[in-house]
């Protein structure tokens, strides 16, 4: 299936649109990130979910700040770790997205936010005892 945005319809409301609840869009995402978790299961693999925001717009009154909250709730109603790094993304970034962005053409996260990232990934896991490492 490929995802398509109309052309009267923005970014924002794109991602909106894709990750309701009831859109069949959601419906496969919950499908295939439980048959991950229950891979990982059967091979006595910890199991955590990272969502990885938009990295166009960090700002104060992002629209999608809710989504990702609302999605980070979701999942954890389903008791599925996950990490949402937005607001240490945004407070990073939030003057100015292109700072976080590998190329001014480009808005994937460069080495900063990807830093930003995998120190909360890092947190998560010490904290919650995930990986066990032999001496």
């Amino acid at each position: 299936q490929v995802l398509k945005s109309s052309s009267a319809e923005n970014l924002d409301e794109y991602y909106l649109r894709i990750n309701n609840k009831k859109n069949e869009n959601w419906q496969n995402v919950i499908k295939n990130v439980n048959k991950i978790r229950e891979l990982c299961e059967k091979k006595n693999i910890e199991f955590l979910v990272v969502i990885l925001p938009d990295f166009s717009n960090f700002s104060e009154n992002n629209s999608l700040d809710n989504l990702y909250i609302d999605i980070y709730n979701r999942f954890n109603e389903d008791e599925i770790l996950t990490i949402n790094p937005y607001k240490s993304l945004q407070k990073e970034f939030k003057n100015n997205e292109k700072n976080s962005w590998i190329s001014s053409d480009d808005n994937h996260p460069n080495g900063k936010a990807n830093e930003i990232i995998a120190n909360e990934i890092f947190d998560v896991i010490d904290t919650n005892k995930l990986l066990h490492i032999k001496n």
